[in-house]
Formats: C-alpha cells, sequence, structure tokens
C-alpha cells in the first residue's frame, strides 16, 4: 500500500480563539517549505478526500501563541534549508513536491481523537496533501501543538516513530517517550516530546524493531525531500574566527549550529585589564530555555589556543564564564555537547552569544571561606573558593597559637574538604592559603576547633542541598534511609565513616528526612533542605 496513516494519540479539550497570522519565515533562500496554516483551510483532492472535502476551522490560537509555535518548529528544522514558514505565498511558489501544508485546526471531528495525523513521505508527492494537528484535542498547549506539527511534518518527510525496547529487544513502546527531567530532560521528536524540554531528531530504533535503527536527519536529507545541511555559518579556526565587536563595553552574536558535531569559534580583543562576562545560550522560547534544541559547552583560550575556562552546568542547556583578562587576543568556542540525558545527535540550531568587558583594576574575589567541626575524634574541614583567577597552589594550615601556621595538606580544588584525627589534645587554629596565577595570595579567616568528647552519629555536612550531592559525615556504623515529606522512603544505604558523598537529584524542592540506624539499634534523624 503506497499510503500509509501515522497518527499521534493525545485528546485534550479547549476553547477557540481566532487570531491575525502573523507573517514569518526562518529561511526565505530555501526552496522546500513547510507551511503552517493556521487561520483555516478547505482541503480538496487529496489522498484524504474519500468522502469529499474537508472544511477545517482556524487553529482558535492568539497571535503570541502563533509565534511562540513558529519559533519551535522553526527551531527544530533551523540545521536544514527548509523554509518553516505562516506565509502562505511562500507555499504557493515552492515546487509543488518539495512542499507540505500543516493544518493547524480545531476541526478534528471529520477523523477522530488524535493529536494529529500524516501520511507517511507525502512531501514530496506533489499532489498537497496535507498533514493535520488538531489543536483543540490538544488542549490548546502551545509546546504540545509545536511538537505535533515537528513530529507529523517528520512522517511526511519520511520518517517513522522512534520507539522503546527492552533487554530482550521487546517493544515497550511505539513512542519513544525520552528520559529526565527538568531543563536538560529529553525525547525524541519522533517519539513523544510533549512532556520534555529539550526535544531533537534521533538515531535510534524505530517502530519496526530494535534493530531497525531510524537516523532522523539521514532521512529528512534524503534527495527526493530536496532538503540539505545548511553551510557552516562560523568557522572553527583561528584565521576565520569572527571578531565579537565591542560597544560601550558589551557586545552580542548569533550563530548556528548545522551540524551536531559543530564548533563555532570567536576572537575578542582585550586592550586593557577587564572583566569579562559571557554567555551563550540556545535559541528558546521562554525560561529554562524552553524549546531549545541543544546543550552548550562553552571554552575559552588565550592566544595560543590553550584553554583558561570552561564552562557546561549539568542542569541547564546554557553556560557562562566570568574571570579577569589581561590584554591581548583570546577565543570562545561553541559547540553542543551531551548530558546525563541526550548525546549531541539532534543537537543542532540557533544561539546567542552575549556579554561585557569591562576595565577593571582589581581581582575580584568573592569568597575564600573555611569552615570546621569535630566529627567524632577528627576534625573535619570544608572550603570554597569563589575567583576569576586560576588557583596555583592552596593550602590548609594549622597553628596551635595563631601565630606560627604549618601546611597540613595541600588542594586545587576550588571546592571541597578534608578530615583527620589530630594528635593534638587541645583547640588547633585553621587558615586556608591560596596563590593565583596572578602572583597573589590570599588568606582566609581562622576556624578554631577545639577537642571534645562526641558521639559518632553522623551530621550533614551541607544543608540545604543545591548541587545534587548530600555529604554526611561520620557515622562508620550506621545505615541511611532518605525520604521524603510524605513519608515514602527514596533512597537507602551503608555510611562509610569519614564522609559519605550520596548523589540525590529531587524531583521537587523542599523538605526531606534521613534517618540514620546504628547496627546496635540507635536512630538518629536530620531534616535536610533540598534547593
Amino acid at each position: 500500500m503506497k499510503k500509509i496513516i501515522y497518527i499521534l494519540f493525545f485528546s485534550f479539550f479547549s476553547r477557540q480563539l481566532n487570531a491575525q497570522v502573523p507573517l514569518l519565515s526562518s529561511l526565505n533562500s530555501a526552496a522546500p517549505v513547510i507551511f503552517l496554516d493556521f487561520d483555516g483551510h478547505t482541503v480538496k483532492n487529496t489522498a484524504w478526500n474519500y468522502n469529499g472535502p474537508i472544511i477545517c476551522n482556524a487553529a482558535g490560537l492568539n497571535t503570541t501563541q502563533i509565534i511562540e509555535i513558529f519559533n519551535r518548529v522553526a527551531e527544530d528544522f533551523r540545521s536544514f534549508t527548509v523554509n518553516v514558514t505562516t506565509d502562505s505565498t511562500k507555499y504557493i511558489a515552492a515546487p509543488i513536491n518539495k512542499r507540505m501544508r500543516v493544518v493547524i485546526t480545531t476541526s478534528y471531528e471529520w477523523y477522530g481523537s488524535s493529536g494529529g495525523v500524516s501520511y507517511i513521505g507525502s512531501f514530496s508527492w506533489g499532489d498537497d496533501t496535507p498533514c493535520f494537528v488538531f489543536s483543540s484535542l490538544l488542549g490548546n498547549n502551545i509546546k504540545m501543538i509545536a511538537e505535533a506539527a515537528s513530529h507529523e511534518t517528520g512522517h511526511t518527510l519520511g520518517l517513522y516513530h522512534q520507539s522503546s525496547y527492552n533487554s530482550s529487544c521487546v517493544k515497550t513502546s511505539d513512542y519513544n517517550y525520552g528520559t529526565g527531567s527538568g531543563e536538560t530532560g529529553w525525547a525524541p521528536i519522533m517519539g513523544v516530546g510533549y512532556y520534555q524540554n529539550l526535544t531533537t531528531w534521533h538515531n535510534g530504533p524505530n517502530s519496526f524493531g530494535c534493530d531497525s535503527i531510524q537516523n532522523d536527519r539521514t532521512v529528512i536529507t534524503n534527495a527526493i525531500n530536496g532538503i540539505t545541511i545548511r553551510a557552516d555559518d562560523n568557522a572553527n579556526t583561528i584565521a576565520l574566527a569572527p571578531a565579537l565587536i565591542i560597544s560601550n563595553n558589551s557586545f552580542t552574536a548569533s550563530g548556528n549550529f548545522e551540524q551536531t558535531n559543530d564548533e563555532d569559534l570567536f576572537k575578542i580583543q582585550v586592550t586593557t585589564l577587564s572583566r569579562l562576562k559571557v554567555a551563550a545560550k540556545p535559541l528558546n522560547v521562554g525560561s529554562l530555555n524552553a524549546g531549545a534544541n541543544s546543550d552548550i559547552l562553552l571554552q575559552f583560550f588565550n592566544s595560543s589556543m590553550n584553554m583558561i575556562k570552561t564552562s557546561n552546568p549539568l542542569d541547564s542547556l546554557h553556560a557562562a564564564i566570568d574571570t579577569i583578562l589581561n590584554s591581548g587576543t583570546y577565543y570562545v568556542r561553541l559547540k553542543p555537547v551531551s548530558n546525563s540525558y541526550a548525546n549531541t545527535y539532534g543537537m543542532a540550531g540557533n544561539y546567542t552569544i552575549a556579554g561585557t568587558l569591562i576595565p577593571s583594576s582589581t581581582l575580584p574575589l568573592r569568597k575564600l571561606e573555611l569552615t570546621g567541626k569535630n566529627v567524632g575524634d577528627k576534625h573535619l574541614l570544608q572550603w570554597l573558593i569563589d575567583a576569576d583567577e586560576q588557583i596555583t597552589e592552596a593550602s590548609i594550615e594549622y597553628s596551635p597559637d595563631g601565630t606560627s601556621f604549618t601546611t597540613l595538606s595541600r588542594f586545587k580544588e576550588a571546592s571541597g574538604f578534608y578530615s583527620y584525627t589530630p594528635s593534638q589534645g587541645h583547640s588547633i587554629i585553621y587558615r586556608i592559603k591560596v596563590l593565583f596565577d596572578n602572583g597573589k595570595t590570599y588568606y582566609s579567616k581562622t576556624v578554631i576547633i577545639t577537642n571534645t568528647q562526641s558521639n559518632d552519629e553522623p551530621q550533614v555536612m551541607t544543608n540545604p542541598i543545591t548541587n545534587g550531592t548530600i555529604l554526611i559525615a561520620g557515622g562508620a556504623t550506621y545505615q541511611y534511609l532518605l525520604f521524603d515529606s510524605q513519608g515514602r522512603q527514596l533512597k537507602t544505604g551503608t555510611l562509610n565513616g569519614d564522609v559519605t558523598n550520596i548523589p540525590f537529584q529531587a524531583t521537587s524542592n523542599g523538605l526531606y528526612i534521613m534517618k540514620f540506624i546504628k547496627n546496635d539499634g540507635h536512630t538518629c534523624v536530620r531534616k535536610i533542605m533540598i534547593q
């Protein structure tokens, strides 16, 4: 059978609105066209018309909603030579076998309850067979409508569903729902992208079997569709790196990741000692980088291309660097990066880079902090250094009287902890000494720890928790149990002794309870706040 229907099922109900559709286009120079049709359409003489004309009402959306849907869909196709548009004249002017009308409508009764419907490969049929997204059945939810529009268009370009299989190669779902949560939670466009922030084209098993691997980008750029990968807009060489133009101490630029391994290099010329703050963000439509298609790694180099700094926050799609620079030439590199839930396949699309370069005469040492306490017979020390210069050398120093200090341990990390059993039987004074690569030396405030008798009960080292890790000091003979505020057990294990590192990614912020049970039955409870 030549024509196969693939449907994305999800049903919701809402009201209808009508709005003037703004004329938007993502790439006017491209011949192939994806037309997002929001203002109603009568479908005639196509593969759908087995029972006469189909009269489709408008999408029932306002102008702001239409613009967001356009931006989301356009970003999904940003790395390809195809024009996503809301302008019907662009569709009419496109080659008849290189265009697709996506009818976004409240009229679903002619077909049935589904989020959208399309024919596989119909983009190149040349008979104006459209695909459909039923906005009212998606509750007029803007993200869902946009995801369905890209999904159904993907079918018309020849794509089947990205599906899920277990380790025995048994299909568990015709739709791959993705993985993770939050800003970096991911799903494939040809699976179900409704519930994840980051959605991309994917290279994975489709609905025909676990060994039937579908490379979405290769299928989209099949010659029959007339779509290719866009040419690289920014090179990754010193000779071709565009300069960031600084005006009134600030700069901004934009670019596109055309390939999933694309790397774009920019040059910054610094004329005097200055503080640089630079951030790179994927194109998005709202907070938490909503609608973005890539996770960005930001790297910073000197004139010899030796890396100075790098940024890739684990729970965010954007990256930022804050540093002090001497006069000279520097380079910033941006590229897609894999995260806990998604690899770089499909991470392609627009980004912006912006920042400030402000003359400075001082080192912005924002924090040099040392804390300490008794844990049983041990002294536990924890430090945090927040500065723009690189740490050349750092050490924990101790003194019995506060006048003569001796090095206890050396380190180069900006944060960490150190524990040991002191031989002295009296109070000990500690401090941190830090040498930065600009030659300056700094000392922290001193911390006094007095040896006291203490039980071996475990202690929470940092509270509230902000980095996805719970640090527990002491309690070598204790088991731990972690509960949420409703009393549901989330995690259990055994403490290591000096310091136990417990990774924990909370689904929501708030109060959690950690119960400790000793092998002799003794118990204690600690409250933990997750932020």
